[in-house]
């Protein structure tokens, strides 16, 4: 059993894992006191509860009156009434089933799950905290979502050189383990040695994960057996990992044939940091005990992983009589083989999982055949930090340090804040800042640079008294469709610029006061920023922007469109000359080659801007312009990858679109 908590306010989980229902009163009391000594601005006004004999304790009442909570229960059947709690519960019930399910493994372990979901929610947006995470509406912190990890699944986890025997310099240096969750205990995870049945914790530094494989039911629930109850089955020497079961393997035809895959040659000898313990593992539904490692053995008598993995397999075509007699002579063949030879301990060499095709295809029509614009590219994962701390402990913390350095060389170079005592900002609010970091990638989606901004917590911003207007009109993409094409008719450049740092190029008129950038202080906490001009977060900030390009617009001559804010022209004689498109900091110039090359002169003389020639990519869009034949192609591969990567399809089979020859 367990007992579930959830903070009304910020909807924080907690679970704790009990043998009896008695226990509850113990658990009530740890959290509300830990809630008061590390927040001490968290003050528990009211616990609800349903009339349990657990929550109607006399000891449970005096500790709510000696600390001023009001203790409350619903009336007998009306769980609606405690509303929060009992939906928490419908959420996390069918993720624990459904997590259990996915790994066949044994549910002993539903009390590992229900710890890893609990923690796993309290990570992700919730719409009633206007989709931020309950840790950091609680905590105030990022949620570090690049440690989140599958539950269940297998992963090798370094063995410290403290633990390795002296001796034989050829002994593993990982051991094979199930992830059972985060650690409660210690910074990292909580493992179960698939050999000892022992937990230990380590560090993610410490750890090569397999998140598709997890390890067979079967064989963990005789393992934990053998390692905390009377249990006497004989293992095998070497790990029998099935894959993690998806929502998609529903999908996919299923065949009774396997591929052995070798997970001992996906172990690389890489940089580990961090050291590994043992620990007890968890009471109630988990083992109560913790066994020591058993000696290590040498490399020749270290047993592999074997892993059974479904291959799904298409119907083949019906096949003729000669085909199914050359079939039987080969499997003979193959019998007679395997019965000269099954004394010996052959080892099939490792396969990829496959799809197998049909022999014959029909050929499709040619008047529906397929127009290629591009095949699917491929991109380099690198995970966006989210926070100061975040970038920092990258790996591309170096790329991630100087593109900070770049922004705040730019700030510098606009004046855009003066440093002050904080004493000057009396009873105005001081808001805080962030970090926003992002990769940009150019139309095939290699990389270009990393690019770090600082921006202001806007959200802080109070209505009359730090800003006022907001409204900044953008482009609509019809618009720049439509441009586009009256451009390429004309036989015009589409040329586009980007303007650095365009918030930073207007004045501002608000007094507000900012914390200094994270990992940037000078002079110490002592010392605010009074901003001087707008800044990245800011509510006004678009709405001064667009105000400070439009007016520099009309003194070059352009007119504003009526129809859309975000297209100027410049006319002579009532005769379209140039046409300039705006979105946010992304300019269009589309006309002759010599007028744009003006023109974008006269607004560098203001605007620092940056030439990236002729149009490819825009907004997302990959844009493609065949003059000769006067075409112009839309593309969004980045897009499409990205969706097919997410829904891990990337080796889908594709199809001719709009329509498919059956």
């Amino acid at each position: 059993m367990f007992l579930f908590v959830v903070d009304e306010a910020t909807r924080f989980k907690w679970a704790f894992l009990m043998q009896h229902k008695s226990e509850a009163t113990f658990h009530l009391k740890i959290l509300m006191n830990r809630l008061r000594t590390q927040l001490r601005e968290y003050k528990v006004e009211r616990l609800w509860s349903d009339q349990g004999g657990e929550f109607l304790s006399t000891e449970l009442e005096t500790y709510c009156n000696e600390h001023g909570v009001e203790l409350k229960t619903t009336n007998s059947y009306s769980p609606q009434e405690n509303g929060i709690v009992e939906r928490a519960n419908g959420v996390v019930l069918p993720r624990i089933r459904a997590m259990v399910m996915a790994t066949h493994l044994p549910n002993i372990l539903w009390g590992e799950a229900l710890l890893h979901v609990v923690e796993t929610l309290n990570n992700l947006p919730t719409k009633p905290l206007g989709l931020t995470s309950p840790r950091r509406r609680l905590f105030r912190e990022e949620p570090q979502l690049e440690d989140m990890r599958v539950w269940g699944c297998i992963a090798h986890v370094r063995i410290p050189p403290e633990s390795r025997p002296r001796k034989d310099k050829m002994e593993p240096r990982a051991r094979l383990a199930l992830l059972l969750g985060y650690s409660l205990t210690t910074p990292g995870y909580k493992f179960m040695d698939l050999k000892t049945a022992q937990v230990i914790t380590a560090q993610g530094g410490n750890v090569r994960f397999h998140e598709e494989f997890t390890a067979d039911g079967t064989y963990v629930r005789k393992l934990l057996e053998n390692a905390y109850s009377d249990g006497d089955h004989q293992l095998p020497d070497t790990v029998p990992v099935a894959r993690v079961k998806t929502g998609m393997d529903s999908y996919l035809p299923t065949q009774n044939d396997v591929s052995v895959v070798n997970l001992e040659q996906l172990i690389e000898e890489v940089p580990f940091a961090g050291a590994s313990t043992a620990i007890a593992p968890s009471s109630s539904g988990s083992p109560t005990k913790s066994s020591s490692p058993p000696a290590s053995r040498s490399a020749e008598q270290q047993p592999g992983i074997a892993v059974l993995v479904a291959v799904p397999v298409e119907t083949p075509p019906p096949v003729s009589k000669a085909a199914k007699k050359r079939r039987k002579r080969r499997a003979r063949k193959q019998a007679e083989v395997e019965k000269e030879t099954s004394g010996f301990d052959i080892q099939p060499p490792p396969m990829e999982p496959c799809l197998k095709r049909p022999r014959w295809t029909q050929r499709p029509s040619v008047r529906l055949k397929d127009y290629v614009v591009g095949n699917v590219m491929t991109i380099t994962d690198i995970l966006i930090p989210t926070a100061y701390k975040q970038a920092r402990a990258s790996k591309h913390w170096h790329q991630w340090r100087a593109a900070m350095l770049a922004e705040l060389e730019s700030l510098r170079g606009h004046k855009t804040w003066k440093l002050q005592p904080r004493n000057m900002a009396k009873n105005l609010k001081v808001i805080t800042c962030r970090w926003v970091f992002a990769v940009k990638r150019d139309e095939r989606g290699h990389i270009k640079r990393f690019k770090a901004r600082l921006v202001i917590h806007g959200f802080k911003q109070q209505l009359g008294i730090n800003y006022s207007e907001t409204y900044a009109p953008v482009i609509r993409f019809e618009t720049i469709r439509a441009a586009i094409y009256f451009t390429v008719q004309r036989d015009w450049e589409v040329l586009q610029y980007d303007v650095k740092t365009a918030f930073l190029y207007g004045e501002l008129e608000e007094l507000i006061f900012m914390e200094q950038p994270p990992g940037f202080q000078v002079d110490g906490p002592g010392f605010i920023c009074r901003l001087l001009k707008s800044l990245y977060g800011l509510k006004q900030a678009p709405n001064i922007w667009n105000k400070t390009l439009h007016a520099k617009l009309l003194a070059m001559d352009f007119k504003r469109t009526e129809s859309d804010y975000g297209l100027y022209m410049l006319k002579e004689e009532n005769e379209v000359k140039l046409l300039l498109t705006v979105y946010v900091d992304d300019l269009l110039l589309m006309g002759p080659r010599d007028l744009c090359a003006k023109v974008a002169a006269s607004l560098q003389e203001t605007f620092e801007l940056t030439t990236m020639g002729n149009v490819k990519y825009l907004l997302g869009v990959e844009i493609l312009i065949n003059r000769p034949r006067l075409e112009i192609v839309y593309c969004q591969r980045q897009y499409v990858h990205e969706v097919l990567k997410r829904f891990h399809m990337e080796n889908c089979n594709g199809c001719a679109t709009p329509e498919a020859k059956k």
